[in-house]
């Protein structure tokens, strides 16, 4: 029986229900049957006929946009997700579908940025917390990578450069770099990223030259040394 036949089916059988509210009701829970049974495209289909119905109910867009998470089409679980939340500032598990979709599509500081509300409106909620830490380190694993990563032609460009001629401001409090990259260096470099500040760009041409190969070992920022 193909997606479409079901659907169609379900439609027929609720079609006595003559309660346009109550109807979308049973068809939102029809939905979350095959929305438990993995069959997210029938999901779907029938959260939508829900929605057709009665679209100010904040839980039929929600689930829909989970079932859309399943599918991995963030983007539409994204704008069901915003809808919600629209229609109920208060529906916690709309944060937690924004906040996936945005993960999912890069967002960090938005996906930060609800489970912070989730973390902040319940306080006891451990699974709100651990998403809330996972998506911080994150985003300072990416961050720190992109600081220290060269890619060829910009490495090609700054072996070009004699560093020792640019100047450091007066104003600049940041880690210095004089010759190795050494714990103590590494060290101050984080909490410059944690605190959202910039290597100067001085030291930031020297890191890919230094003697030593710096590793970001997992999103603890465990880091071990390994001379050339």
């Amino acid at each position: 029986m193909t997606s479409e036949h079901i659907v169609s089916t379900i439609l027929e059988n609720v079609d006595g229900i003559t309660d346009l509210a109550q109807r979308a009701l049973k068809i939102k829970d029809e939905a979350n049957q095959f929305f438990h049974d993995q069959a997210y495209d029938v999901a779907i289909e029938l959260y939508t006929k829900a929605i057709e119905l009665d679209d100010q109910q904040a839980l039929f867009y929600g689930n829909r946009s989970m079932a859309y998470l399943k599918k991995e089409l963030y983007g539409s679980a994204l704008e069901d997700a915003n809808m919600a939340l629209k229609l109920d500032p208060g529906y916690s598990k709309g944060y937690y579908r924004r906040a996936t979709a945005y993960m999912a599509l890069g967002k960090l500081k938005l996906a930060l940025k609800d489970y912070d509300t989730i973390r902040k409106a319940v306080p006891n909620n451990a699974d709100a917390k651990q998403k809330y830490d996972e998506c911080q380190k994150l985003m300072r694993k990416i961050a720190f990578e992109k600081a220290i990563s060269v890619d060829h032609d910009k490495r090609s460009i700054a072996e070009s450069i004699n560093v020792d001629t640019i100047e450091v401001e007066a104003t600049y409090d940041g880690p210095v770099l004089e010759n190795d990259i050494t714990l103590e260096f590494m060290k101050e470099l984080i909490e410059t990223f944690k605190a959202e500040k910039k290597l100067h760009r001085k030291y930031a041409y020297k890191v890919p030259f230094s003697s030593t190969i710096v590793y970001c070992m997992n999103f603890d920022f465990h880091i071990k040394f390994v001379h050339f």
